[in-house]
């Protein structure tokens, strides 16, 4: 019930891929929005087994709050610069 690294810095202003393995038996997405409640930027489909690979737009300069929207504890971080 974690991100696997937590936190990770991607080049702004490209398109990334984000793979989400699963390995527990929760559903599970990714969320990514503007730290310090800001906007949410790309949300994913859920997941139960398997794993998926997102297509996230460019990002942004600065540091981005990445969650499960069904585990609220499953926190991570995404740099962008």
């Amino acid at each position: 019930m974690a991100f696997d690294p937590d936190e990770f810095r991607v080049p702004a202003g490209r398109p990334l891929a984000v793979l989400l393995r699963h390995r527990d038996a929760a559903i599970h997405n990714v969320a990514i929005s503007r730290e310090g409640g800001g906007d949410v930027v790309f949300v994913g489909e859920f997941i139960g087994t398997g794993e998926v690979l997102y297509s996230v737009p460019p990002l942004e300069p600065g540091r981005y709050l990445l969650r499960c929207d069904l585990h609220p504890s499953m926190t991570g971080a995404v740099v962008a610069s």
